[in-house]
Parts: structure tokens; C-alpha cells; sequence
């Protein structure tokens, strides 16, 4: 047996060798393996092209993330050069929003690297399915530095090409939070140092859903191709879903060079103004949309500013308010496809509730081609225990909000009515959901506008798919005699279905 000097260091060399084996079969990195001048840590990802490690400067001690193509991609001339052009673009930008690179290398194997800064956090896309859709004001926050890096990407002379929420990053630094914009992948660089990399069957490069016009058909592309990425990542940001997404590649990008952009205060409660920055944003021709990113961004901001009705702030409340849910089930069972008859027959239904329920002064928060909610705020009654002076002011307030509710559930029911006997039929039928909860109010010069709160949560109240028929939930019946279960006369008691709903039915006065 060797003495254990011998032995540590024998067992470090083997570990060496097998190490230096690894690398020349281009198996992934081990711990401990050399890349230059740095040492790998840890694994941290693998994607398409390769994988990204933790390493430390084996002198310097500096930690940073390394990243190496993958081992079957070396005979590919296309994927060396678009790995080789990630790095060249990246190295040309120096900017607080933008991944530092720090240098570039080869492997053994020949499969190249390069070392750039190491950071803590998550993607944009992880942080979106998380917390759900983003407030305007949430949404500029995070865009107005991804847009300050494209400004300076494209005065380098760099167009960024896949600009989506997985290539922008929150790193934490010191508790604070930093957008780094991440993957320069297929960037164009426009000194024409890029010029025939790729061949031309694969110049459509770019992820399908957040694709420019002229990207798809493999037209020239600038600073304006990025601008429409950023109209995508807007929409999708404040209303939690892509504007143009199809079954396959082929349908999706289909949509993006025919398909009229949506509007996102269809989807979710946003204003007008911002519906005016996407859509020019998404423009199919690229003279029509922003000139640039910092257009877009100044445009983005005169949209989320808040109107003014105190020196300097805007009024932001909570209130109680009861919302009214509408879907239209298109097709004799939830998997059929709907015919056209069915489509415009259900538009026309949502359009009529709509008009009552406008009537009604009820706020439509969203409305889609099969679904509708609005929302109308009700007195707010007043907290207890009270001075005995002002308990009838209390009592007061509290029948008044009774009464409100039950008038809404009455314009439900009503509502329900007319969709049943004037749209309905084999291939529709419809479902209607009545709940109270608070919502959030933001002061407007037109009045009081709902931006947001837990009555918006539908998922938490509605359940369309597993019902038909007009529902209520607790909240929305609670002190009402007339449509509490309790109150049914009768051998059989009110039905009830999933999360305790009530089956809203007009009792007998």
C-alpha cells in the first residue's frame, strides 16, 4: 500500500486523467476540470446548444458562469458560428443590463467557451408564471431596462433577433433587482461580419411565437424587427398570453404575418392608451411600428402614467364589488370545434350582456370571443364596533350594499334569461357565475377604474367547464334571503356544485 502522501496525490492524478479523458470524448464537465484559467464549480444548465457551468478564476478567485457548445454539435459550421457569433456580439456590449463576457476559449476536444458573469435569479418567463399577468406600471419597470439594452445593442450595431421573457433575467445584487438581457444567439451584427454564417434554408431563425413579419420571410432586419419582439413580450406580460400562438410553427407564423394583432383590454384590464402602443408596436410592416426602442419606450411611458387627482400622486383604493362571469360553451361537448354559426352566435350573446350590463354601470374587465367579466363596486359598509350615533349610518350602509347585490343577482338572472332563450341552442350553451370580493380601484377623470384585486382571479371562483346554468358563490348570496339556500321552500334543497356555488334560480317573491 502506498503511504497516504503517495497515495493523495496517485488518486489526484488519476483523477486528473480520468478528468482529461472526459474532456476528449466531450462528455460534460466534471467538477474540478480546467477551462482555461478556471475551474468547474458546479453544472448549472443544459440547453440546445450547451451547457453553462459554475467556475471560480483559478487565481484570481472570481466566480462566473462558463459556457461550452455541445460535443455533437462540433461538425456543425452553422452551430460553431452562431455559438462563436453569441460571443462576439456579447463582447461588443458593455452596459449594466447586458451579461459581461470575460473572455473566450477552446477546449481540448476543440469545442469552444466563453467565460461571462455569474448570476442569481430567475428568468422573466419563470417570474410571469409565478405572479401571473403584471400591472402596466409592473410591466415598465422591468421593460424600460431591457430597453435601454437593446438601445445600446443596436447603437453597437447588433440586432438582438429573440428577444422573448426566457432571454431576460432578474439577478439579485446585494437585494436589489437587476434586468440582464441574456442570449445573442442568432443576433444580426450589422457591420456585416455575420454575412453568410447560416445558409439560406435556415435564415428564419427565432423562437415562432415572438418573430417579427420580415424574420419569417428572411428580409432584412433592424432595430424595428426587436421593437415588434417587444410589442410580443408587452402583450404577453400584461394579459399572461402571446398575442399569436397556433398548433404548429407553420399556423403561428401564419398569424404573425396575416392575423390582425389583438387588443390586450380584451384579455385584462389595461387602458386604451396601451392597447394604442402595442398594436403599433406589432405592426406587420416595420415603417408603421416605433422607430426605435426608445420611441417605444417613451410611448409605453406616457401610457402607464398615472392621471394625476392630488399634487403628485394618483389614488389607488380597495373596495367590495361583485363580478359577473360569462362563458359561452361552443359545441355539443368541450372537445368539439365550433362552426361558424356557433362563433357568431356567441359573440352576438356576449355582446347583448355586455350592453346590459354597461347599462347597469357595471365595468367590462374582460371580453373575449367566448367569455365576459365585469364587476360593479358596492357601498362599503362600515366597520364595527361604532359609536352609537353613527350605528344607523352603519345599518344604513349595510342594507345599502344588501340591495346592491341583490339588484345585481336579479340583472344576472335576466341576463341569463336572454342568453338562453335568444342564443343558445344544440351547439351553445352558457354558464353565468356571480361572486363578491374586493377589487382595487385606481381614480380616473371618467371616475373610478378596476385595475386589479382578488375578484379578477377568476380561476378562484368560476369554474365554466364543469357547469352549465346561472351560479352564485357564498359571497355573493350571503344575507340574501331571497337566494340563500337555506331560504327554499320545498322538500329538496337548493343544488350546489363545485366550491360550495349556489344554483341561482329567481325565487318567488
Amino acid at each position: 500500500m502506498l503511504p497516504p502522501q503517495q497515495q493523495s496525490a496517485h488518486d489526484r492524478s488519476a483523477g486528473d486523467d480520468e478528468a482529461a479523458l472526459r474532456l476528449l470524448r466531450g462528455e460534460p464537465l466534471p467538477v474540478g476540470a480546467l477551462a482555461g484559467d478556471y475551474i468547474v464549480r458546479a453544472t448549472l444548465a443544459h440547453g440546445g446548444c450547451g451547457s453553462v457551468y459554475e467556475v471560480v478564476h483559478q487565481v484570481l478567485g472570481r466566480a462566473a458562469a462558463l459556457k461550452v457548445l455541445h460535443a455533437h454539435l462540433l461538425d456543425s459550421e452553422e452551430m460553431r458560428a452562431r455559438f462563436v457569433r453569441e460571443a462576439r456580439a456579447m463582447s461588443r456590449l458593455h452596459h449594466p443590463n447586458i451579461v459581461d463576457v470575460y473572455g473566450f476559449g477552446q477546449l481540448e476536444d476543440g469545442r469552444p467557451y466563453y467565460v461571462m458573469e455569474l448570476l442569481e435569479g430567475i428568468t422573466l418567463d419563470a417570474h410571469v408564471r409565478v405572479q401571473g399577468r403584471l400591472a402596466p406600471r409592473e410591466a415598465l419597470e422591468l421593460l424600460e431596462p431591457a430597453c435601454q439594452a437593446l438601445r445600446a445593442a443596436h447603437e453597437a450595431g447588433v440586432i438582438h433577433r429573440d428577444l422573448k421573457a426566457s432571454n431576460i433575467f432578474l439577478a439579485r445584487f446585494d437585494c436589489a433587482r437587476v434586468v440582464k438581457l441574456l442570449d445573442f444567439g442568432i443576433a444580426k451584427l450589422l457591420d456585416g461580419s455575420d454575412d453568410g454564417a447560416f445558409s439560406t434554408a435556415s435564415r428564419r431563425l427565432g423562437t415562432p411565437c415572438t418573430m417579427a413579419p420580415e424574420q419569417i420571410k428572411g428580409a432584412p432586419v433592424d432595430a424595428r424587427t426587436d421593437v415588434y419582439a417587444l410589442g410580443v413580450l408587452l402583450y404577453q406580460l400584461v394579459t399572461g398570453e402571446l398575442p399569436f400562438s397556433g398548433r404548429t410553427r407553420e399556423d403561428t407564423e401564419q398569424m404573425h404575418l396575416e392575423a390582425p394583432a389583438p387588443r390586450a383590454s380584451q384579455h385584462a384590464p389595461v387602458p386604451p392608451n396601451l392597447d394604442a402602443v402595442i398594436l403599433r408596436a406589432l405592426e406587420k410592416r416595420p415603417e408603421r411600428r416605433h422607430g426605435s426602442v426608445m420611441h417605444f419606450l417613451a410611448d409605453l411611458e406616457r401610457a402607464t402614467s398615472r392621471r394625476q387627482t392630488l399634487p403628485g400622486r394618483a389614488r389607488i383604493a380597495s373596495a367590495r364589488a361583485i363580478g359577473l362571469a360569462i362563458e359561452a360553451h361552443l359545441g355539443e361537448t368541450d372537445h368539439d370545434q365550433p362552426d361558424d354559426e356557433t362563433l357568431e352566435r356567441a359573440a352576438a350573446g356576449l355582446d347583448a350582456a355586455e350592453r346590459a350590463l354597461s347599462a347597469a354601470h357595471f365595468s367590462v374587465i374582460v371580453h373575449t370571443g367566448s367569455s365576459l367579466l365585469a364587476a360593479l363596486p358596492l357601498p362599503e359598509p362600515l366597520p364595527e364596533p361604532l359609536p352609537e350615533p353613527e350605528q344607523a349610518q352603519a345599518q344604513a350602509q349595510a342594507q345599502a350594499e344588501l340591495a346592491a347585490r341583490e339588484r345585481a343577482l336579479d340583472l344576472a338572472l335576466s341576463i341569463y334569461d336572454l342568453l338562453a332563450a335568444d342564443y343558445a341552442y344544440a351547439r351553445l350553451h352558457f354558464t353565468l357565475t356571480a361572486h363578491a370580493d374586493r377589487v382595487t380601484l385606481r381614480s380616473a377623470e371618467s371616475g373610478p377604474c378596476i385595475v386589479g384585486g382578488p375578484l379578477l382571479r377568476l380561476a378562484s371562483w368560476s369554474r365554466p367547464g364543469e357547469l352549465r346554468g346561472p351560479w352564485a358563490t357564498p359571497a355573493a348570496v350571503s344575507g340574501l334571503t331571497r337566494f340563500a339556500p337555506s331560504s327554499r321552500a320545498g322538500p329538496a334543497p337548493a343544488a350546489t356544485g363545485p366550491g360550495g356555488l349556489v344554483s341561482l334560480r329567481r325565487p318567488p317573491r
